[in-house]
């Protein structure tokens, strides 16, 4: 009986033991072979409920009966299972239990071997994988580098981008028709547009006063041969230095048909208009400087150079004329019908009686009573001039602080 009941038992043992080593036929099993290596051939394996440490042989039998493995040895398993959260990759370990997902997207707060960070975990729709939806002031796919209020980048977000499609055009502005193409439009043809009508030319500045010529503008500049105000600001001919008119005298020389200053050609001895100004001898202005001590002379030290030829330096007649020298006035005093205030203005020089200025005070004197000139030509301390009265015309010295006409000679 005993022997009986001992090889029942052994026959039991047996099948057990039969039943333990049979391995159930099973789909490829993924056992990565550096994590067995590292983990010397011994891996952790969720078995009903409890985790066992078991040999690498015995790793295909559990996974075949469904059994949650740990490869990687982080402490979580690859498949659901009671023993821990399934591992986001069992072939990577990390501590799961640093990663925040509250809004239940996939992406977490914090960088992780798993996924992109999440930008705002409160709100599943922001997340690396969503699209970018413009215009909604969200980064939804959390790439700050992703275009989403300015598509132009103009520097303008949409909200005051009147085209967020053209990175030339933001804002509203006025602008004007140039129908000359030189870049300054009519004023009349005014827009305020954000994208101008392409079949015209526009352009910001509006005061073309000529938009029919591209000569005519504000950037032009003033030409002295015509009668246009070239550069639209409402003058013709500015700066372009007195315009000089001329006559021929008795001697055959040229010279400008009235006194520098001047606004018109003496009608009588006595023509106020016909004046003009008075310089003191060598200076290039009529500025003033009283002078009351010898030698006499707005200058200090005195110049004997200025005021020769048309070179000359503080030559104050318009280009291609002087100041006459001495002899140059004796020659037209000669030429006069009479030698007198009578004759100058009878010659073709029209010379009128305006005066003088006072070195002393700067007052005006012997006007409409005697006429002065001043010369080039200098004498000691002093200077040479032309002088005539009602009476009597000659050349004499006068001190160089005077102020007296002057007439220009072409030279």
């Amino acid at each position: 009986m005993k022997k009986v009941f001992a090889l029942c038992i052994g026959l039991l043992l047996f099948t057990a033991c039969e039943q333990d080593t049979i391995v159930p036929e099973i789909e490829e099993i993924n056992v990565d072979q550096t994590t067995l290596a590292r983990k010397a051939a011994k891996v952790d394996v969720c078995h009903k409920g409890k985790i066992i440490n078991v040999s690498a042989n015995a790793l295909p039998a559990h996974q075949g009966h469904g059994d949650a493995v740990d490869m990687d040895g982080d402490g979580y398993f690859d498949i659901e299972n009671p023993c821990s959260e399934v591992d986001l990759d069992d072939s990577i370990p990390f501590d799961q239990s640093t990663l925040v997902d509250e809004d239940g997207d996939g992406f977490f707060t914090a960088e992780n071997p798993f996924s992109d960070v999440d930008c705002d975990d409160t709100n599943a729709e922001v997340n690396p994988d969503s699209t970018e939806i413009i215009y909604n002031g969200i980064d939804d796919d959390c790439d700050p580098l992703t275009l989403d209020d300015d598509l132009d980048e103009d520097g303008y977000n949409n909200d005051v981008d009147c085209d967020d499609t053209n990175a030339d055009y933001h804002e509203e502005i006025r602008r004007f028709q140039d129908n000359d193409g030189d870049g300054f439009g009519d004023k009349t043809t005014r827009l305020k547009s954000c994208v101008p009508d392409p079949n015209f030319v526009w352009v910001l500045n509006g005061n073309d006063c000529d938009d029919n010529n591209a000569e005519v503008n504000p950037g032009a500049e003033e030409a002295c041969d015509d009668e246009i105000d070239n550069n639209c600001n409402g003058e013709i001919n500015e700066d372009c230095g007195p315009t000089v008119t001329t006559v021929t005298s008795a001697t055959g020389k040229v010279w400008m048909d009235r006194n520098l200053g001047a606004t018109q050609v003496a009608t009588s001895s006595t023509d106020a208009d016909s004046y003009g100004d008075f310089y003191q001898w060598g200076r290039a202005t009529t500025d003033f400087t009283t002078v009351t001590s010898y030698p006499y002379d707005w200058s200090s030290p005195q110049n004997n150079n200025l005021w020769q030829g048309v070179n000359g330096a503080n030559n104050p007649c318009p280009d291609g004329f002087r100041i006459p020298t001495e002899t140059e006035w004796n020659a037209e005093r000669q030429s006069w019908s009479s030698n007198n205030a009578a004759g100058a203005l009878a010659s073709p020089l029209k010379l009128s009686m305006a005066g003088n200025r006072s070195n002393r005070n700067g007052s005006v004197r012997g006007v409409g009573s005697g006429g002065g000139y001043w010369s080039s030509t200098v004498s000691g301390p002093y200077s040479r001039y032309l002088y005539f009265y009602s009476d009597a015309a000659d050349v004499s010295t006068y001190r160089r602080a005077d102020g007296r006409s002057v007439r220009c000679l072409k030279d």
